[in-house]
């Protein structure tokens, strides 16, 4: 909790409308602009692996720092990229 209260004071310390309308809401990330679907890479994974690890996920799932994101592909792209 102690981290939503601050992060409400933050977007309440802000001069932009856009960020003080999130006051209200301060457990909802900013960014929800999703794509319907992505397939989902790890940044970091073992060499031992024959192939990276690598799934399609919906809009209801947020991506971090640590995969990257390729919106909209089709298991076209799915079967290159976990090929040999």
């Amino acid at each position: 909790m102690e981290r939503v209260k601050c992060c409400r004071a933050a977007r309440l310390a802000r001069k932009a409308l856009a960020a003080r309308k999130l006051t209200d809401t301060p457990t909802l990330f900013r960014e929800t602009n999703n794509p319907k679907s992505a397939i989902v890479i790890p940044e970091v994974s073992s060499e031992a692996r024959r192939y990276i690890p690598m799934d399609f996920i919906d809009d209801s799932m947020i991506c971090t720092n640590k995969i990257q994101m390729i919106p909209d592909a089709t298991h076209y792209h799915f079967g290159v990229l976990t090929s040999q």
